[in-house]
């Protein structure tokens, strides 16, 4: 979620087990909120915490 542009989270990718994830073409000097959710199959663990950063 870009704070101040998106109402809502967006899906970047899904990591495919490695545990790993880059999040490309964010715009500079952006405050983003990010939340990792964990999928197993159909099942869905409860959101993680939310990381607030700003990029590069």
């Amino acid at each position: 979620m870009i704070v101040g542009v998106d109402a809502d989270y967006r899906e970047y990718g899904k990591s495919g087990g490695d545990g790993e994830e880059l999040l490309k073409n964010l715009p500079s000097g952006a405050t983003v909120k990010i939340k990792i959710i964990s999928l197993n199959g159909s099942l869905e663990a409860p959101t993680g915490p939310e990381a607030q950063i700003v990029v590069d």
